[in-house]
């Protein structure tokens, strides 16, 4: 075991990784992370990996007690989270501008933007964060979210994205991110469709993408890319399995 953390009493729900500055993961890199709680919070860790050896003459990673930094952006338990990097290529090489989706036991969805900053070969911070709630985007608790698509031209990323919850509702959200303004000044979300599943306590949603020359019925979302034909379909999991 490289490394053992300490949280308060309240249980994890999520951990996502954040992108380092090298492509591919040394134990002697910076080791970023991201974790979710039944507390509503997301915090920032930030693990340093020594190459002094422990007692077992193994690396170990110099675990802090608390993390980095802790925002509040749920009322109750964080249960779902999806992680966009929103970099543009123009951004120095040494920060990285994210997007953090999240759902929740309050009935929301929450997007927090945040960015990171880090030398080479040196431990990561957070320079800043804000976030804008969409209170009552379902009418239970948010269970799971999807990235359907991600498209971006010069400073504005557009996603459209998926969500689920336990009302049996699956719902569209087209989500336009000018990554030039301030905190989330430049984030617009709007919302799509919203179908009923037949699938009970859902637990995941992930989408598959087909790509053919000549893709045949109507269902799912179909687009040209070149001179093939791209359709991304939605899989929802839980009481038995949905495809969209």
């Amino acid at each position: 075991m490289l490394c053992d953390g300490r949280y308060t009493t309240c249980c994890l729900t999520q951990v996502l990784r954040l992108r380092t500055i090298a492509d591919h993961f040394s134990l002697h890199d910076p080791f970023p992370i991201i974790t979710a709680g039944t507390d509503g919070f997301i915090s920032f860790w930030n693990f340093d990996i020594s190459s002094s050896a422990s007692n077992r003459g193994d690396d170990v990673i110099q675990t802090p007690t608390r993390p980095q930094h802790s925002l509040k952006t749920h009322q109750n338990a964080i249960i779902c989270a999806q992680l966009v990097d929103c970099s543009l290529e123009s951004q120095d090489s040494g920060s990285q501008e994210y997007l953090l989706i999240t759902g929740g036991d309050d009935n929301a969805l929450a997007f927090t933007r945040f960015a990171s900053s880090s030398q080479s070969a040196g431990p990561y911070s957070i320079v800043s964060t804000s976030t804008l709630l969409i209170p009552h985007a379902h009418a239970a608790a948010v269970r799971a979210v999807a990235i359907k698509s991600r498209r971006i031209a010069g400073s504005v990323l557009e996603l459209n994205i998926v969500t689920a919850s336990n009302d049996q509702r699956l719902k569209t959200w087209h989500v336009r991110f000018d990554v030039s303004t301030k905190d989330v000044e430049g984030l617009s979300i709007q919302r799509g469709g919203n179908v009923y599943t037949a699938v009970a306590d859902i637990a995941g949603v992930d989408v598959i993408e087909e790509v053919g020359n000549g893709i045949q019925g109507d269902e799912g979302q179909t687009e040209k890319r070149g001179t093939h034909e791209r359709r991304v379909r939605v899989v929802v999991c839980g009481v038995g399995m949905d495809v969209r």
